[in-house]
C-alpha cells in the first residue's frame, strides 16, 4: 500500500535494526545474550515496526484523508503514531495512563497529539483507556480506532519483520526469546516466527514488571491475574487478558517477574560495561534474559528486545532524590551510584 505522505523514506527506515551481543554479561556467565536495538529505529522505539502497519490497517478500514486515529498507549506507540499520521495527514487522539511520565506527555502533545489522561483499571474495563478509545471512535465520524491491543495486525508485524531479523542475524543459532507483553504484539509475534522456523526449539519467554499479573497468569495456568504492589517501568504488563495475548499458556514456556531494582540495576550495569543506555522495559528484558541463559546449557544463545533508549526515564533513573524516595537508594551497589547525577 502508497502512503499519503511526502515521505517514504520515513517509512524505509523502519526496521532492519542492529543485533549486538552483550560481550561482558555474555562472557561472565558463558552463555550469550543478544540485544535487538529498536530505539535505531526512525522514532526510537520499537513500536515503529507495528505503527507502520496498525497505519495501513486504519486506511484499509476506511480511514478517508484528514480524518482521526485515536489509540490507548503507553507512550512509544503514540510517539511512532503522531509522527506517522502527521506525515500522511491524520489527527492523532490519545488516551494515556494517569501515570505516565510527564516527558512523555510533553512529548506526544509537542508532536501534536491531543492526549487524554485514563485512570488505571484492568483490562477490558469499560473505563480502562482502549476502551474510552474505542468509545471516542464510534461518537466521531471518520474516526478509526487503532486497537494495537487487539488488532492481530501489531503481532503480525513482528512476525513478518523482527522474528526473520533475528533469526537471520544469529544463522539460524536461537535457543530462548526472552521479552516483556504490554501489547504482546512483539512477544507473540517474534516467538511465533521463532517457533514456526525452528519447529518448536526455541524457547519463549515472558519477562514481567512487579505490579503486573501476567506471570501469575502463566505460573498458575490461567486461574488468575493477581498481582501485586506498582513499578515505575512504563509499556509493559497486564492485568487482564487482550487478544495479542490470548494464547500466552500455549506460546510461552516460561516467565519470570523483575523487580524496580532488578531492572535498575541491570540499566547501569549495561552503561556500565556494555556502554548502553537503554529504557526501563530493556531493563527487565535484559534482567530476565541474564536468568534464562543461566538455566541453559553453556554457550546458549539467548535474544531479547531493546525496546527504547534511556531518554525519556532520565529524570527518575538517573536521580538520586527520586532513588531515595523509592527505596531504592540503598539497594544499588556503590559502583553504580555514581550514574545518580541529577
Amino acid at each position: 500500500m502508497s502512503f499519503p505522505t511526502t515521505s517514504p523514506e520515513f517509512f524505509a527506515k523502519v526496521g532492519k535494526t542492529p543485533l549486538v551481543l552483550l560481550k561482558s554479561i555474555s562472557s561472565s556467565i558463558g552463555r550469550n545474550i543478544f540485544v535487538k536495538l529498536e530505539y535505531h529505529n526512525p522514532t526510537g522505539s520499537v513500536k515503529d515496526r507495528a505503527a507502520v502497519k496498525l497505519l495501513q490497517d486504519s486506511i484499509e478500514r476506511g480511514l478517508k484523508p484528514g480524518g482521526t486515529l485515536v489509540e490507548a498507549t503507553a507512550g512509544n506507540t503514540g510517539i511512532s503514531l503522531a509522527v506517522l499520521s502527521r506525515l500522511a495527514g491524520y489527527r492523532l487522539v490519545l488516551f494515556v495512563p494517569e501515570t505516565l511520565i510527564q516527558a512523555k506527555i510533553d512529548k506526544l502533545t509537542g508532536l501534536g497529539a491531543v492526549v487524554f489522561k485514563a485512570e488505571n483499571y484492568p483490562d477490558n474495563h469499560p473505563k480502562h483507556m482502549n476502551s474510552l478509545a474505542a468509545i471516542y471512535a464510534k461518537e466521531h465520524d471518520n474516526t478509526i480506532h487503532v486497537n494495537q491491543m487487539n488488532n492481530l495486525v501489531n503481532q503480525q508485524a513482528h512476525f513478518e519483520t523482527t522474528g526473520p531479523e533475528i533469526w537471520e542475524q544469529l544463522e539460524g543459532s536461537v535457543d530462548a526469546f526472552v521479552s516483556g507483553a504490554g501489547t504482546g504484539g512483539t512477544f507473540s509475534g517474534v516467538s511465533k516466527y521463532l517457533k514456526k522456523v525452528s519447529d518448536g526449539r526455541v524457547k519463549a519467554i515472558i519477562a514481567d514488571k512487579q505490579g503486573s499479573g501476567l506471570h501469575h497468569y502463566i505460573q498458575t495456568n490461567g486461574e488468575s491475574f493477581d498481582a501485586e504492589g506498582e513499578s515505575f517501568v512504563e509499556g509493559i504488563g497486564k492485568l487482564g487478558l487482550i487478544d495479542n495475548i490470548r494464547d500466552v499458556l500455549t506460546l510461552a514456556n516460561d516467565s519470570l517477574q523483575i523487580s524496580d531494582i532488578e531492572a535498575l540495576n541491570t540499566i547501569y550495569r549495561l552503561i556500565e560495561e556494555e556502554d548502553l543506555r537503554v529504557g526501563a522495559s530493556a531493563g527487565v528484558n535484559v534482567a530476565a534474559a541474564i536468568k534464562v541463559a543461566k538455566s541453559l546449557p553453556p554457550g546458549s544463545n539467548v535474544v531479547t528486545i531493546i525496546p527504547d533508549a534511556v531518554d525519556i526515564y532520565a529524570k527518575k533513573v538517573f536521580s538520586k532524590q527520586w532513588l531515595i524516595e523509592q527505596d531504592h537508594w540503598d539497594k544499588i551497589p556503590d559502583e553504580y551510584r555514581k550514574y545518580a547525577t541529577l
